[in-house]
């Protein structure tokens, strides 16, 4: 994430903010942010899981932080709220990224990030597989700025109106049918439910799958 200004949390401080500030269910959907939230903190726990070695969730910023809020606390809710709503950038091609946690502060351009553009895809359950394929295949068609090669797809399929994870999915049809160029995203990954797991499996380049307990 070289040239790119980022703010860097812990998954407590970003939990601590939903649980003051996030959505009270029931809810049909959670607020941009919030799924965005949500998902990196799952997406740490795996990666974490994976590798062995703690991350950092980071977010891109408009500006330098000490800049935009010079007494920035990660640590108060109030603080995560108005840098949400303020100074984070919307419109970037990275939705969230993870930092190895190898130094102190919150904010350091100069952090070795994975960073992932998040699709959330809610379709009813016919032909949900196939309704998916296309959905995928309609994203890698779209004109990107140019991609680092850290930069990954991350697609959340749910049912409609639904604001869980799928739990059942054919993986296997889904990387068959997709239709990845040299232009695309490094890795294309589907984050999905299966009781008592959550599973990130890469559809492209290959088909791994890694599996977390719910928490």
């Amino acid at each position: 994430m070289s040239k790119i200004q980022s703010v860097f949390f812990n998954e407590h401080q970003l939990i601590e903010y939903l649980r003051v500030y996030g959505p009270k269910f029931p809810s049909e959907r959670l607020p941009t942010d919030d799924e965005e939230i949500a998902v990196a903190i799952w997406m740490k726990r795996i990666l974490e899981a994976k590798k062995g070695k703690r991350f950092l969730i980071a977010f891109e910023l408009k500006g330098e932080l000490k800049k935009l809020m010079p007494s920035f606390n990660s640590n108060l809710p109030t603080d995560v709220k108005k840098l949400f709503e303020k100074h984070v950038n919307k419109d970037t091609i990275i939705d969230f990224a993870l930092a190895l946690d190898e130094q102190n502060g919150t904010s350091n351009k100069n952090k070795t990030a994975f960073a992932f553009q998040l699709k959330i895809v809610s379709k009813p359950k016919k032909n949900f597989e196939k309704d998916l394929v296309k959905a995928i295949n309609d994203y890698l068609t779209q004109q990107y700025p140019k991609l680092s090669q850290d930069i990954s797809l991350l697609i959340i399929p749910q049912l409609k109106s639904s604001i869980h994870l799928e739990t059942t999915l054919d993986t296997e049809f889904i990387k068959k049918h997709i239709k990845p160029t040299d232009s695309s995203f490094e890795k294309i990954f589907i984050l999905w439910g299966e009781k008592p797991y959550k599973n990130l499996t890469e559809i492209y380049p290959g088909l791994v799958n890694f599996r977390y307990p719910k928490t």
